[in-house]
């Protein structure tokens, strides 16, 4: 019997919190025990979350009540001496003490945490949709639900010690979650006017396919504290009894709610299962920075894998509970109760019940467990895109979510000229596929209005999607790992020119697009671009065929020039560039091109810092080689960083410079794989050749510019320092 329980013990963690909403995206003044303030964000879900400082000091609340600066010891995190303060705020001693220590640390992940993702992969064997045509449909996490006659019920719960702040909130979310065009400017529940209803949100971002009505019953009591969940224990891990709690708390609602709702009405297919419940429980949530960790963290899941043998799942009006998603009433900090108590908007709903309809997560769900993985953040409902605007105005679906979810079949990029209408409007999209098997790049054109209007940017957004991989969709594993990423933006907006390959976007499994993007230009909120591969003669200078050196050098063949180098070397090195040479830079270091053949049509190259300290870097171009025009101002480089610069349409005769004008003898950055492109219907260049005389009267000053024969002062022939008096 022990067995059993610990067994259902682990099966139920699987079917309580496989999905969860990030926590709270936007910074908050949480106050200390002393009245001062510290600016926190949260960072995590349900699985493990903490807390940092703004630039990423990792905190815990001490014994004392006061938020301190995290250290970490074993497995776990532990209060040091020094109280979190905002970077103003600190002193000269607290700066010490956080000189050199690692930011964005968290407790290991714990082993009911561990045990919970493993048994996500026996629980849900992979769903697959089959096209006519054969093709593998790209996969949801569950089946799709029928869209045409979908009715939703929503339960709202009140707390034996916590109810909802409003006198019918029973009539506030049906209007909320179901009423078409909702506005509301009375500033009642929210700072901003409200602009649209979930209902809205599906309607619009599915170009009317989905037009879901909810049916919202309550509030019901249940007899249970808000303080029961317990989601978290003190290191920010899902609790292992929290599973337990949850269930009863899902069976407790449910009874309460049986003798007034017919739950037959809510399985549409008949396939003898309640299509989906959502539940508002009154009150705050855990998933805000500074609140109670005792209190519930919004999630969605489906109990349907256990339903099928284990009896003690309820069954109501002959219909067995299912999926469901949850998420509460009051999204804001509860100790700023007297002064606003700001309602979850829509964003929440939105990311959970999109959880239900088969999207997974695309933030890093294992945080740095496999490394940090850059993801799309504010671009994406299914990331951090679900906040804006206090929750009213979560970002729409993109170009692939609609794709997975039926509302839209991109059409196949091929080689020609475009223009991209506003895909909110248009849903109008792209698909270009590369040359590995179920990966594809999809383009869309994203403005700022509507469901967009707060994105950070606006212009072309290039996704990339890998489902070669099922498991890692279906266990919510998409962007664990940086160099393994199955979901990314490839870019924020607006991308002026792209080229889809392994080269330049590092794709994993080295495989590149079948077409490259060139001209994108946006007018008026439309997008044009010209598609096509090797439309422009295009070249990289990876020095790869170029000797190393030891010193100063001149003539040295390239793919389009020759080059000279002052203060630097070309080198092999491990952790910088790409294959094995690469040019090493220091201080008062300068690497020149000789007269360049032809027009570039682009110009394009990353500058690498390493280990040392900051370096001050410039692109310079010249008409004569002597006098230099910077062609950017100068930008500092913080070391281990990385700076990419693009420029457009340089003339032929020019010469170009890359020019460290400072930094600490200690350091050193790294230049490898110059790209550059010729005009269309421009001949290539020539080899490119270090003539004899060349090697042979070629002189140049300190500075790397060449000079003539008659120059007194130091300078460099064929690599070596001369004086010439």
């Amino acid at each position: 019997m022990r067995r059993l329980s610990t067994l259902m013990a682990v099966m139920l963690l699987g079917a309580v919190s496989l999905w969860a909403r990030p926590g709270y995206t936007k910074p908050i003044d949480v106050k200390q025990p002393d009245g001062t303030t510290v600016t926190l964000l949260m960072h995590g879900d349900e699985y493990l979350s903490y807390m940092t400082t703004t630039d990423g000091y990792t905190v815990v609340k001490g014994a004392d009540g006061f938020y301190h600066y995290a250290e970490k010891q074993g497995s776990a995190l532990k209060a040091t001496a020094y109280i979190a303060k905002n970077s103003i705020e600190r002193s000269a001693q607290e700066l010490a003490f956080l000189a050199g220590k690692q930011k964005n640390i968290h407790a290991d992940m714990s082993e009911a945490a561990k045990d919970l993702k493993a048994q996500v992969a026996q629980m849900y064997a992979p769903n697959y949709e089959q096209q006519a045509d054969g093709k593998r449909r790209v996969m949801t996490i569950w089946p799709r639900i029928n869209y045409n006659n979908f009715k939703g019920l929503v339960i709202l719960v009140n707390w034996n010690d916590k109810q909802f702040t409003m006198s019918n909130p029973q009539e506030f979310y049906q209007k909320l979650t179901s009423e078409e065009n909702y506005q509301d400017a009375s500033l009642t529940n929210y700072p901003v006017p409200v602009t649209g209803s979930a209902r809205d949100y599906f309607r619009d971002n599915s170009m009317g396919i989905f037009d879901p009505t909810f049916d919202v019953v309550g509030p019901v009591t249940i007899n249970y504290s808000c303080e029961y969940p317990k989601p978290k224990d003190s290191n920010g891990n899902v609790d292992p009894n929290y599973t337990s709690r949850m269930f009863k708390i899902i069976k407790a609602t449910l009874d309460a709610v049986n003798s007034t709702v017919n739950f037959a009405d809510y399985d549409m297919n008949n396939d003898g299962y309640i299509d989906i419940v959502y539940f508002i429980f009154a009150g705050y949530g855990s998933y805000v920075q500074g609140n109670n960790s005792n209190y519930i963290w919004p999630h969605a899941n489906d109990f349907t894998g256990l339903s099928s043998w284990y009896t003690g799942i309820p069954s109501y009006d002959g219909k067995k509970f299912g999926r469901y998603a949850c998420s509460v009433e009051i999204q804001d900090y509860e100790d700023y109760a007297y002064l606003h108590k700001y309602l979850d908007g829509i964003g929440t709903i939105c990311h959970e019940f999109s959880h239900v309809l088969g999207l997974a997560d695309h933030y890093d769900t294992d945080y740095e467990e496999n490394g940090q993985a850059q993801t799309a953040g504010a671009y994406d409902i299914m990331d951090g895109g679900a906040d804006h605007n206090y929750g009213l105005t979560p970002v729409g679906y993109n170009v692939f979510e609609r794709y997975q979810l039926g509302f839209i079949e991109p059409q196949e990029l091929t080689a020609g000229e475009y223009q991209m209408e506003n895909f909110n409007i248009s849903n109008q999209g792209y698909m270009v596929k590369s040359a590995k098997n179920n990966e594809e790049f999809y383009l869309e054109n994203r403005q700022k209005q509507g469901w967009d209007t707060y994105l950070p940017g606006h212009g072309l957004l290039v996704w990339r999607a890998d489902t070669s991989k099922p498991t890692v969709w279906k266990q919510n594993q998409v962007n664990i790992k940086p160099d393994d990423m199955y979901f990314e933006l490839l870019g924020n907006a607006p991308i002026q020119e792209l080229d889809l390959t392994a080269s330049t976007n590092e794709l994993w499994g080295k495989k590149g697009a079948a077409i490259d993007l060139y001209n994108i230009t946006e007018t008026d909120g439309v997008i044009t671009f010209e598609a096509g591969k090797n439309l422009y003669p295009y070249y990289i200078e990876d020095f790869e065929e170029t000797p190393l050196t030891d010193a100063d050098a001149s003539g040295l063949a390239g793919k389009f020039c020759t080059w000279s180098l002052v203060n630097g070397k070309i080198v092999t090195v491990a952790d910088y560039g790409n294959g094995s040479h690469v040019v090493q830079m220091g201080r008062s270091s300068y690497l020149t091109s000789s007269k360049l053949e032809k027009d570039l049509r682009s110009l394009k190259f990353t500058v690498q810092n390493g280990n040392g300290a900051k370096v001050r870097f410039t692109p310079q171009i010249s008409t004569d080689g002597v006098n230099w025009t910077n062609l950017s101002a100068a930008k500092d480089i913080a070391k281990k960083k990385s700076q990419t610069y693009s420029f457009k349409n340089i003339a032929a005769n020019s010469y170009i410079r890359f020019y460290v004008q400072s930094s600490s003898t200690a350091a050193d950055c790294y230049i490898d794989d110059i790209e550059v492109s010729l005009p269309k219907g421009t001949d290539g260049i020539d080899e490119v050749k270090t003539s004899k005389k060349e090697e042979s009267n070629a002189l140049y000053n300190l500075a790397g510019q060449r000079v003539a024969n008659g120059f007194k002062g130091i300078v460099i022939k064929n690599g070596k320092k001369f004086i010439i008096k």
